[in-house]
């Protein structure tokens, strides 16, 4: 899904108004998905500047990886609870980092909280009955 950077080129100065620019251009998440259009923001190029071109280059990383785990953090976190469930969750992430070097371990189930997580364990409790609201850690 997130397969690369964001198409940026050269053309003028960088400032820290960047960040808050693309943040303007993000589409969320049940936009991207009813429009069956995969891409993360409402730009196709976006101009930047910068004095010396490794620098700059470095710099255009920083940014798209922090927008990436921005775009990330706000699918989950600002969607309908009932379409981000745990298990919805889950589901997202794995597909999010299934193309990367990231390696994702889950854990669950009740008898694992209570072993390792025991603060999880009694949240988990409220919500043993009905799995669709299982944790997944």
């Amino acid at each position: 899904m997130l397969q690369g950077y964001f198409r940026i080129y050269i053309l003028f100065q960088f400032n820290f108004h960047y960040i808050f620019i693309i943040f303007l251009l993000f589409k969320p998440l049940e936009v991207r998905e009813s429009n069956k259009n995969e891409e993360l923001i409402k730009l196709e190029k976006l101009g930047y500047w910068h004095q010396n071109l490794t620098e700059g280059n470095q710099l255009i990383q920083a940014i798209n990886a922090i927008e990436i785990g921005r775009i990330v953090t706000r699918d989950i976190g600002g969607s309908d609870p009932e379409r981000m469930s745990a298990e919805n969750v889950l589901k997202y992430v794995q597909n999010i980092f299934q193309s990367t070097d990231i390696k994702i371990t889950v854990v669950e189930g009740q008898d694992n909280f209570e072993k390792g997580y025991p603060c999880f364990a009694a949240v988990n409790r409220a919500a043993n009955g009905i799995e669709f609201h299982f944790i997944r850690l």
